[in-house]
């Protein structure tokens, strides 16, 4: 039941006890707080009286010396924590371990340091989140970043109102057709508009290419735009997927051409098999057409030309099909032969010996991955036309048509 008091101090690796040692039981306190008072009463004088017999003398600097050794000497286990706190009287250890503990204790918790952190973390997080960092995988991560307008007052934290969402109205269902292949796509159908003709005297050529898209497609659109000219490119699906060709006519509509129907695979024996074999293969590529613009094409050409053999056991009927549903097809004026295998100067010297009796001329040309001639071609053929005062415009179906087979032959 003996603790280690202050009246036991070490020196040179043994322990000694003072005079005023007793044994204390276990659990009891060495003095009560009013036998303390009058050595804590010195000790606020500075007159510090430790009880030792062999310190009780000395000047009061060695005094205090002495008073910290003893500190120092204390086994870690005896410091308590009354040591860093005051007691009852106002008495405070001067250890090492108190003064630190103190020094924090007026220093104070730093709170506007943190709120300070705080505030810039949640402003770093707020702007990386509007500027879309932490989006996940969300329509493609095509938006992952979120459409929606910032409200000024969400971020304030008033309730904002909600902007309602547009609705595009309701595509106006067809009328239902009165024909022998009606049931066939009824949708697919366009607006008959009346033909213009041009005015006296002026002169027109009209640029177009079949086929395509291709992986030339950009020589082409770059050699158009060099001199100013504008072109119809009949589409097929030849030699591009789908999706392809959707962004390949997205990128003809930007440049300002038109883009019309040919043909889904342009294989004659598939195609012609039949009126309804002929309205698949076109809905197919007029569908791709609609998913790049928004609508259908108006315009068309048939695969091989109005009057090719393939199409000659179904042409009436296709042709009063067609007709119905207010679709026009164009045939061409001249050829440029590049689909023949003709050099670079054939092909000029067929155009130019031929456009040049037109005062309004549809040109026939191809896209493809080995139209390589055709872009050289145009490099002269282009500024010819322009000297011999030609405008380049697009078709469109208020466009008189050139047709070999002409649909009049064939409608009542």
């Amino acid at each position: 039941g003996r603790r280690f008091r202050p009246e036991d101090h070490e020196e040179g690796g043994r322990r000694f006890k003072s005079e005023n040692a007793e044994r204390v039981p276990a659990g009891e306190l060495r003095h009560s707080n009013e036998e303390r008072a009058p050595q804590r009463s010195l000790d606020r004088r500075g007159d510090i009286d430790l009880g030792f017999t062999d310190i009780s003398s000395g000047s009061k600097a060695e005094r205090e010396d002495d008073y910290d050794d003893y500190i120092e000497l204390q086994p870690r286990r005896t410091r308590s924590v009354r040591e860093d706190t005051d007691d009852d009287f106002g008495y405070v250890n001067r250890s090492p371990y108190s003064r630190n503990a103190h020094a924090r204790a007026r220093r104070g918790f730093p709170i506007i340091p943190v709120i300070a952190v705080i505030i810039i973390i949640v402003g770093v997080f707020v702007t990386l989140n509007l500027l879309g960092f932490f989006g996940g995988d969300d329509e493609k991560k095509t938006s992952s970043v979120s459409s929606a307008p910032v409200s000024f007052a969400s971020l304030s934290g008033e309730v904002a109102t909600p902007t309602p969402t547009p609705t595009q109205p309701p595509t106006p269902t067809p009328p239902p057709l009165n024909t022998k292949y009606g049931s066939i796509h009824p949708e697919l159908q366009v607006k008959k508009q009346e033909f213009v003709s041009n005015e006296d005297g002026q002169k027109v050529i009209h640029l177009t290419f079949d086929d395509g898209p291709s992986n030339l497609q950009d020589e082409f659109l770059d050699t158009l735009d060099e001199y100013g000219a504008k072109a119809t490119f009949f589409i097929s699906a030849q030699f591009f997927d789908d999706a392809q060709i959707v962004e390949a006519i997205k990128k003809l509509k930007s440049r300002g051409h038109q883009v019309a129907a040919h043909t889904y695979t342009h294989v004659y024996k598939d195609v012609y098999t039949s009126v309804e074999t002929y309205l698949n293969d076109f809905k197919k590529i007029n569908d791709l057409i609609k998913e790049a613009t928004g609508e259908y094409s108006p315009i068309y050409r048939f695969p091989g030309g109005s009057d090719t053999g393939y199409n000659e056991s179904i042409r009436k009927e296709l042709f009063e099909e067609m007709n119905a549903r207010g679709f026009v097809y164009y045939d061409w004026d001249v050829g440029s032969g590049d689909s023949e295998g003709l050099s670079v100067s054939e092909q000029v010297d067929r155009v130019l010996g031929n456009a040049l009796y037109y005062e309004d001329c549809i040109i026939l040309m191809h896209d493809g991955p080995d139209k390589q001639d055709t872009i050289e071609s145009l490099h002269t053929l282009l500024p010819e036309f322009i000297d011999e005062g030609y405008s380049f415009k697009l078709l469109d179906p208020t466009v008189p048509p050139t047709q070999y087979a002409k649909i009049s032959d064939y409608t009542e």
